[in-house]
């Protein structure tokens, strides 16, 4: 919350939602917009289709990537100061972005991905070479999954010496040896799960200036993606920290460590 509560404060630059399909990263995009909503700052929507009606002006582009290229192009003469584009479909809308971005708009934006630590890689599929002229202008990359959560009535500790082997790997680097596993009861409907249980995991990097630096060092989006898991790990705000801790304190089943290991 911290973290997203900083990212909010940035007008200027891009920002990144991550995260599977069906991850949340609308919503997320939307409660950080209803944060800025009592700002003086002129904030504009880009969808096809609108989601969700905001107090914002928002445009439809009807699945035309002109003419979500030519609204963009328009922002700049509207005095727009934070532009939300929901996707990048392609990469003329990419560099679309990149001039906004330059032209000291901010851009609040939403893209697939596995992990945060890929962002380099799907940095150069937009940009291409000069993708890391964008690295400077980066606020920070927000990666999210949703989890099932386990029902909290029902949890026996079982030890990760009882189960699968590529979870009891993973669990045993985060000092994990035993984990709180739910068997079934009537508050869960004997399924151990959670009735619309879902809950979305978070991990957040900030591209703060040290940040930067070490990435603008860096030839390549592999040598990238190492500072960024780096970082990651040494900070244990990964998402393998969050869920190994939410594993053995039982509020995922341990099988919700398959979704995080690669």
């Amino acid at each position: 919350v911290e973290k997203l509560e900083m990212l909010s404060n940035f007008h200027k630059g891009l920002t990144m939602i991550t995260g599977p399909v069906r991850s949340g990263k609308n919503t997320t995009i939307f409660a950080l917009v209803n944060s800025m909503l009592n700002l003086p700052i002129k904030i504009q929507e880009y969808s096809s289709p609108v989601e969700l009606l905001m107090p914002i002006v928002q445009v439809d582009y009807q699945g035309s990537t002109q003419a979500l290229a030519d609204a963009i192009r328009l922002a700049k003469k509207q005095d727009v100061d934070l532009a939300i584009i929901n996707e990048i479909p392609d990469n003329s809308i990419a560099f679309g972005i990149r001039d906004l971005v330059n032209s000291s708009i901010g851009v609040l934006t939403t893209t697939h991905l596995d992990r945060v630590w890929y962002f380099p890689h799907k940095l150069k599929e937009y940009f291409g070479e000069g993708f890391k002229d964008l690295i400077t202008q980066i606020n920070g990359v927000v990666h999210q999954m949703m989890f099932v959560k386990q029902c909290p009535y029902c949890k026996d500790t079982v030890l990760t010496t009882e189960i699968d082997k590529p979870v009891r790997v993973f669990l045993e680097q985060f000092g994990v040896k035993s984990v709180k596993v739910s068997k079934g009861c009537s508050h869960c409907k004997f399924t151990g799960l959670q009735e619309k249980g879902m809950q979305p995991y978070t991990e957040i990097i900030i591209f703060d200036r040290n940040t930067k630096r070490q990435l603008l060092a860096c030839d390549t989006p592999s040598d990238m993606e190492a500072v960024i898991y780096d970082k990651m790990m040494e900070s244990k705000q990964s998402l393998d920290h969050k869920i190994s801790k939410a594993v053995m304190e039982g509020e995922l089943h341990y099988k919700s460590i398959y979704k995080v290991i690669s």
